[in-house]
């Protein structure tokens, strides 16, 4: 038996795990999971001050600009929300999960309920 999923999601089996598609009220959390995660991957290679101007402020703009070139974004909820990416047509982009987040496995089923 399978739940309706909310208009704009995709759930998946799984305690609390599901795709969300980013809408203004959702700017915030994506904005800190591209910070975070941002940091995290360009730390190696960028300066620590070029590095902190990408702050959780400063990225909140970022998401909201690609859904204005037509983008769609989502969010991976698993308990929380940890990871982003984003899709136009069948490129995908802006692919970051926290940190802590990687390399684990998120339990789902092989079939999406929209």
């Amino acid at each position: 038996m399978h739940k309706q999923a909310p208009l704009g999601t995709m759930a998946f089996a799984g305690k609390d795990t599901m795709i969300v598609k980013v809408e203004e009220d959702l700017l915030l959390e994506t904005a800190k999971i591209h910070s975070i995660s941002w940091k995290e991957s360009h730390t190696r290679f960028c300066s620590e001050d070029f590095v902190e101007l990408h702050s959780v402020k400063h990225q909140k703009t970022y998401p909201a600009g690609e859904i204005g070139k037509g983008k769609r974004l989502f969010m991976l909820r698993h308990d929380r929300f940890v990871g982003i990416v984003s899709v136009k047509d069948s490129l995908i982009e802006n692919l970051y999960v926290l940190p802590e987040e990687q390399r684990r496995a998120i339990p789902a089923s092989q079939e999406i309920v929209t």
